[in-house]
């Protein structure tokens, strides 16, 4: 009987052990009880209450977490970085999950059920074995499937409304395909989806958010439903779309919505835009065509600038005004200005290396300086003879009575002879003329020209000095003003002022890169604004005594400008005087305004 008892006690014991050994470890805290199995490597949590954090569970490195009925709500960052886990099930009994409950975990496959009420934010951030979803909440809410590159399918209730703010960013879609109950997406929602080929948005979408498809470069079709009506700010900014068409729906285009987007060849403006804003197709380095539409009023800042393979350009008459830089740096080889247009900004076709004729109807206006300016194959500017503000002589841009020269077209070569009409030339008039080797005046009274530098009549004013006059450039004792842009861009080496001038206007030298040294004589009372503009060889600078001021931006951009020497007589510096010239020093008296200035804006500076 003893042996009996004895047997059935180590019997029990071991049972005990068995389970034991089969439980692993259990606990109980609050109203929520766990138990762990280590045969199983399955964690199982029970109660009534809120399943929070717990730092024990992720040394046990589970691979199966099992929630049973009763539990009504995962806590915020309950299983974050559980990354052994392959599996949760969730009970119908939940109805809110918190903020990243699962961020960094191991987990595969999912099911959000109908029963959940409320989801926060990124529950499922990073993880990166996530390969399906079964989701049946109302929305998507921000970051919830951020960095799960390996999430490929996800099956979406039919009513989802709402995708949040980089909610599927850097997963695994080859293809998404939105439900037409979705109404709003937040922005980035599918930026960085590396294998993303295909995106069909909704067709109740009626705002395209920035930065929706960023970074998505195998991106090889969007579908855009008609419904959409407006593309915000930089939507397919720097994306690689081979084309894209703009639904009839669309009103507004936001500013730099496809700047930088490759592989679109061809832009139909929908019927209902009305303007075209900055820098929305800036950059867009395939774009050939643009078709515009019979309500576009105005082309943006920068809206085409850098659109390096577009052909020609015929702006509508719709269109009253292209604005700044609107074309700068295109690849248009013709522009037609149509028919109703009326303002010409400043720059606006600049730089465009292609062009070659320029067509200006009667309705323009206005005309801003440099707007055709340095197009280096631009021949031809050819303005309606009915226009009552400008006309055109020799290809030239003049005022209506000829009296004043705006603009001579960038392709001009040789000797240019200004027209015995005219009375004024506009500072930038030859901005960009880099064949003109001389300007003469021939039968022109109201100007000289001194070894083919033009000159006022009294010979007191320089007034432009060609770009390609190249060596050692000597004024002339007699001339009392520098004018604004008179030395623009030129290629001389050398440019030496007499004591005799007493003013350089701004941009007087502007561009200059090919001056190591300048001496400004201490009758010129300043040195004036953007004076030396980005002269980028401009070493040395010696300021003679007498001058008074140096005004805004004199030297900037003069980053190999190491001497400057700014005498006593020198009594304001404006603050941004030597922007951008990293490494100069300023030569000075002790206690002077120079110096005074040097400490304040933190620049070098030597007491001579």
């Amino acid at each position: 009987m003893r042996r009996i008892l004895k047997m059935m006690g180590e019997i029990l014991i071991l049972s005990v052990l068995v389970a034991i050994m089969a439980v692993g470890v259990s606990a109980k805290e609050n109203n929520i009880s766990w138990t762990f199995h280590d045969d199983t490597k399955t964690l199982t949590i029970r109660g009534d209450g809120v399943v929070e954090y717990n730092r024990k569970w992720k040394k046990l490195k589970p691979k199966h977490i099992k929630i049973e009925e009763g539990i009504d709500e995962i806590g915020y960052y309950a299983f974050s970085d559980m990354k052994t886990v392959k599996s949760i099930s969730i009970p119908k009994s939940v109805k809110e999950i918190g903020g990243f409950a699962f961020e960094n975990s191991g987990i595969k496959k999912i099911t959000i059920g109908k029963t959940v009420k409320k989801i926060h934010r990124g529950i499922f951030y990073n993880c990166q074995k996530l390969e399906t979803v079964n989701w049946h909440y109302k929305e998507i809410p921000s970051y919830t499937f951020e960095e799960c590159e390996s999430l490929k399918k996800i099956n979406m209730y039919t009513k989802i409304k709402t995708i949040g703010k980089e909610a599927f960013e850097s997963t695994g879609f080859e293809e998404f395909k939105m439900p037409d109950s979705v109404q709003k997406v937040g922005p980035r929602a599918f930026a960085y989806c590396a294998e993303l080929k295909k995106i069909v948005f909704s067709k109740n979408m009626q705002v395209i958010p920035s930065g929706i498809i960023e970074g998505c470069d195998r991106l090889e079709k969007v579908i855009l439903k008609e419904g959409v009506r407006i593309i915000g700010k930089e939507a397919f900014a720097d994306s690689k779309i081979p084309s894209i068409k703009i639904p009839n729906t669309v009103k507004v285009i936001k500013t730099g919505a496809f700047e930088g987007t490759e592989g679109i060849r061809k832009i139909v403006i929908p019927p209902e835009v009305k303007r075209i804003h900055d820098d929305t197709f800036k950059e867009c380095k395939d774009l050939e065509t643009i078709v515009f539409n019979k309500k576009v009023r105005s082309i943006g800042e920068n809206a085409f600038a850098k659109c390096g393979k577009l052909k020609s350009v015929a702006v509508p008459g719709n269109v009253k005004s292209i604005e700044y830089k609107a074309f700068e740096k295109s690849g248009c080889k013709e522009v037609i200005i149509s028919k109703g247009v009326k303002e010409i900004d400043y720059r606006a076709f600049n730089n465009c290396d292609q062009l070659e004729k320029v067509s200006i109807s009667d309705t323009v206006s206005v005309i801003s300086d440099n707007s055709f300016a340095n197009c280096d194959k631009l021949t031809q500017i050819v303005v309606n003879p009915e226009n009552e503000v400008y006309a055109s002589v020799d290809n030239c841009l003049l005022n209506k009575n000829k009296t004043e020269l705006l603009q001579v077209p960038g392709g001009k070569k040789g000797v240019y002879e200004i027209p015995a009409t005219v009375t004024k030339v506009y500072p930038q008039a030859f901005y960009g003329c880099k064949s003109i080797t001389a300007i003469a005046s021939t039968n022109n009274p109201n100007f000289k020209s001194v070894d083919g530098i033009l000159y006022d009549r009294t010979g007191t004013k320089l007034i432009s000095s060609p770009i390609n006059k190249t060596g050692t450039i000597v004024i002339p004792s007699n001339v009392l003003i520098i004018g604004e842009s008179a030395f623009q861009n030129s290629k001389a080496s050398q440019i030496i002022i007499p004591s005799s001038v007493v003013s350089m206007e701004q941009c007087a030298f502007e561009y200059c890169n090919n001056l190591t040294y300048m001496k400004i004589p201490g009758n010129v009372e300043k040195v004036s604004q953007a004076a030396f503009w980005e002269c980028n060889k401009l070493t040395k600078v010696i300021i003679e005594s007498g001058t008074k001021k140096i005004q805004r931006n004199a030297f900037h951009g003069c980053g190999k400008l190491r001497k400057i020497v700014v005498p006593i007589s020198v009594y304001f510096i404006n603050e941004t005087a030597f922007s951008e010239c990293w490494r100069v020093s300023l030569y000075c008296k002790k206690s002077s305004c120079a110096m005074s200035f040097a400490n304040k804006h933190d620049y070098r500076y030597k007491v001579i």
